[in-house]
């Protein structure tokens, strides 16, 4: 009997994997068929299933307020119409229906109604992704009509991959258990600090099989999945203004989770800092040097590089949009981006699980790019979608949901020409410090990850300038006697990239797993276990200058409803 997909059924059968193949493949086949009157065919097809189980729970102050656990079975069909030179895709506008369509699928067990009901579901999207590419397919062409601009192809070829069903490692299930207890334990811990207002901890399971069918021929069952666990404290100012603090796990599996014991004292360290900041120093007006520890410089470094090394072009904007100024593509070979002697490199092969990978969503196997040379960006990211400079794919093309399968950052290590002990490196950035007449220096320990921002930053000609960074958690003044005094509530003014020419230090490195989209807006969006993960290293760097300033305040509390 067919289940539905939130039916009990939580194991998907290998009987059952073969059946969707087969759905899928026939479905493939009978695509090539699609066409509408005086409209020409797909020339490319392409399926890809992700297919497994998800476990997801929420808790609060050491309460379980949701917990979940499903089969998840979900296609993407993307369908290009057109040739390589020229298709159906990289234009978008406002309006404008998306050739990529997702769908749930249903799942069984293996048998002739279960085939059936998969053909029906993925018939369904490529009849709708199909018709929405050929108007894109005409929409583009009208808008590219009269401009004579060389333009790279939209897409390039690549050999076909097979990595047969029989040949998947065996896929693990959710566990749920695991995660339900994991955020029960941090979301209470932070109970332990009763000035919070909020104490939570969320945790995701996802674990399962990826196939990827197209009709050039490509064939890959792959293993997927990750876990990850953040827990979240947050305390309102005397001022008003709220003030978060997070801590994050991100792993292969739940049993490849840090012991409880480790993970409660990074949760208790959190409280303190949390419980201490309303009587803490707020920084009105700081210009002068800033030292970036291990932790914060790793997330600075993805938030104003990942763009950089990315070679992915803009989409063609539709000339009746309003976002049809368009706009240049960021990374340029060329261009210094770090200070000489600095190197980048992104190598998916070294890194551990779970960024790891051996295809991309392109179905293009990894290689070593050597992004950074002496400072200088040399190379870039690369997808099937070419730049006038690079033609062939690296192996990093991936996406977020129906999103274009652009270039993003994997496995990414900084290295500096020289780096300094801590005292060596902080004494440098007090000795900057007084130039500017301070008796301290800014630290930032932590940033905010972009996707539990949950905001972008607009500005309007003539308005102040955009902060260019998420906001810190942690930050202290470093004086020279060794104190620190913590700071509460900063924001950064008018941060980009070329401050990274302004680094005058580097100190030890560090690296971190974090869950992150493409560069642009989708990274603030995925929230708090969304995302694909990938790794970064870099290590601790001192800024000759930058500005910061106090958090504007929020709204005080009108009475104290807090349980004493």
């Amino acid at each position: 009997m067919l289940l539905a997909l939130l039916g009990h059924a939580l194991a998907t059968s290998p009987t059952d994997r073969a059946t969707l193949e087969a759905a899928l493949t026939a479905e493939l086949a009978r695509s090539k068929e699609l066409r509408l009157p005086d409209t020409p065919g797909p020339y490319a097809v392409l399926y890809d299933v992700l297919d497994g189980e998800v476990a997801t729970t929420f808790a609060e102050f050491g309460a379980t307020v949701s917990d979940d656990r499903q089969p998840y079975r979900n296609l993407r069909v993307e369908v290009r119409v057109g040739d390589y030179q020229l298709d159906s895709s990289n234009f978008t506008g406002f309006g404008i229906p998306d050739a990529v369509v997702s769908r749930g699928l249903p799942i069984g067990d293996g048998g002739p109604a279960d085939a059936m009901a998969v053909r029906r579901e993925a018939w369904l999207a490529t009849d709708t992704a199909y018709k929405n590419a050929v108007e894109l397919l005409a929409r583009k062409q009208a808008a590219l009509r009269g401009d004579t601009t060389p333009r790279p192809d939209d897409w390039t070829k690549i050999s076909p991959l097979d990595f047969p069903l029989d040949k998947l490692p065996a896929t693990t299930h959710a566990d749920g258990d695991r995660i339900r207890a994991v955020t029960a334990l941090l979301s209470g811990e932070l109970s332990a600090f009763p000035q919070l207002e909020l104490s939570q901890a969320v945790a995701r399971d996802w674990q399962g099989a990826r196939l990827q069918l197209s009709t050039e021929g490509s064939r890959a069952w792959r293993p997927t999945g990750y876990t990850v666990v953040r827990a979240e404290g947050t305390i309102r100012l005397p001022d008003g203004t709220e003030v978060t603090d997070s801590r994050s796990w991100i792993v292969r599996r739940p049993s490849d989770l840090p012991p409880d014991a480790e993970m409660v004292a990074s949760v208790r360290e959190m409280g303190s800092w949390l419980a201490a900041l309303p009587t803490a120093a707020t920084e009105e007006d700081y210009l002068g040097p800033v030292l970036f520890e291990a932790p914060a410089a790793v997330e600075m470094m993805s938030q104003l590089l990942a763009s950089e090394l990315v070679g992915t072009p803009p989409e063609i904007q539709d000339g009746d949009s309003v976002l049809s100024q368009g706009h240049a593509p960021t990374a340029r070979i060329g261009r210094r981006l770090l200070p000489l002697g600095w190197s980048v490199v992104d190598d998916v092969a070294a890194a551990p699980e779970p960024v790891r990978y051996d295809i991309d969503q392109d179905g293009v196997a990894p290689s070593r790019v050597d992004l950074v040379e002496d400072g200088v960006l040399r190379d870039t990211l690369m997808s099937r979608v070419p730049n006038k400079d690079r033609t062939a794919s690296n192996g990093h093309g991936r996406s977020l949901g129906e999103g274009r399968r652009g270039a993003m950052p994997a496995n990414v290590s900084i290295t500096a020409k020289k780096t300094l002990s801590r005292k060596a490196l902080e004494r440098q950035a007090l000795r900057l410090a007084a130039q500017t007449g301070r008796d301290y220096v800014l630290v930032i320990g932590t940033l905010q990850p972009p996707g539990l921002d949950g905001k972008i930053d607009v500005a309007i000609t003539g308005e102040g300038q955009l902060a260019g960074l998420t906001a810190p958690y942690e930050a202290w003044r470093l004086y020279a006697d060794g104190h620190r005094e913590p700071v509460q509530a900063l924001r950064f003014t008018g941060v980009d990239r070329r401050v990274l020419r302004d680094i005058a230090g580097a100190g030890a490195p560090a690296s971190m797993t974090m869950l992150d989209g493409p560069p642009g807006a989708q990274r603030y969006t995925i929230g708090s276990t969304g995302g694909i993960p990938v790794r970064w290293e870099a290590p601790a760097v001192l800024i000759t200058e930058m500005e910061i300033n106090g958090g504007a305040g929020g709204e005080p509390r009108a009475l104290d409803v807090r349980v004493k």
